[in-house]
């Protein structure tokens, strides 16, 4: 607050541990042992004006215990690639992991009074999966008939194009599911998801079409993942970004990200480009000791400061 930010993202669980208040979701010890972390910073945050925003993994297993992990894989619930092996994500096409991912959701929203709710990993871990036999049974049943070489034959020709359409398809379904009933939950909520930059290169490689979830009003807004060192690069997004959903982009700027890491004058140079392209504005990633000693100090010098 007192180096001009108006928004906080705070991760707050995911399919396989919750690091706040749940009856869907294990619940970290950590939370158990010291008290609620969310309800504390929802606390803090309206005390100093801030909006806070609900950040939750949908897909990717992050945090589960092995135990959780090889009882999914027993029951065929995770993606799967097509040399057949398991990985820690839960499979879009089955019922019982978007009934999980809802119920959790929908459970967090009727606990905490949160200004937003964020949507991260809300895709496929890649452009190669789920070749499991419940995606084979609903893809066949959409297609209209059976699939001999199966998965080969989803990566080449018209099945290809289907099949990603019909990937695409799960994604989106999900998305305006979250968003019906969070709307209803907490009218006035403010609905983004972490997403691919590149589109619609995205809605092919990982199921992606957040264009398409922003025309439908699932979305209130994209934060695109923006990580790079390379200015030019990052110019190239943004604009495309804009051009794609304009006034609905918040890009993300990736401090300490795995693709980048930028010092304070990388930072003010990229926020300064996302500003001219004129996206509705920008998120740093991630809130670290990086980030609070040495970058925001630097950025209320100038960027955003308040006069």
């Amino acid at each position: 607050a007192r180096t001009g930010f108006t928004d906080v993202f705070v991760y707050s669980l995911s399919p396989g541990l919750a690091w706040c208040v749940s009856g869907e979701v294990p619940v970290s010890p950590g939370v158990k042992g010291s008290g609620d972390p969310l309800d504390a910073a929802i606390r803090s945050c309206r005390a100093r004006g801030l909006r806070i925003h609900a950040w939750i993994s949908c897909f990717n297993l992050e945090g589960a215990g092995e135990s959780m992990i090889a009882d999914l894989r027993k029951n065929g619930r995770l993606q799967v690639g097509e040399n057949g092996a398991s990985l820690p994500w839960l499979c879009p096409s089955q019922e019982r992991n978007i009934v999980a991912i809802k119920d959790a959701a929908r459970d967090l929203l009727r606990r905490y009074e949160v200004d937003g709710l964020h949507l991260d990993y809300i895709r496929y871990e890649n452009n190669r999966v789920c070749c499991c036999a419940r995606c084979r049974q609903a893809f066949e049943a959409a297609l209209g008939r059976r699939i001999s070489d199966w998965p080969g034959e989803l990566f080449r020709g018209e099945t290809r194009r289907e099949y990603l359409a019909w990937r695409r398809r799960q994604i989106e379904n999900l998305v305006r599911d979250i968003s019906t009933f969070a709307r209803r939950e907490r009218p006035g909520i403010v609905i983004s998801a972490a997403v691919f930059g590149k589109y619609p290169t995205c809605a092919d490689s990982v199921g992606q079409d957040w264009a398409a979830w922003i025309r439908g009003g699932y979305l209130d807004v994209v934060c695109p993942m923006d990580y790079t060192q390379d200015m030019g690069r990052f110019d190239e997004y943004v604009a495309l970004q804009e051009r794609v959903a304009p006034g609905r982009v918040v890009a993300g700027i990736g401090v300490s990200a795995r693709e980048s890491r930028l010092n304070p004058a990388q930072v003010i140079e990229q926020i300064r480009i996302a500003r001219r392209s004129g996206v509705k504005g920008f998120a740093l990633f991630e809130l670290n000791r990086n980030l609070m000693n040495e970058v925001l100090p630097r950025l209320v010098l100038g960027p955003t400061r308040r006069d």
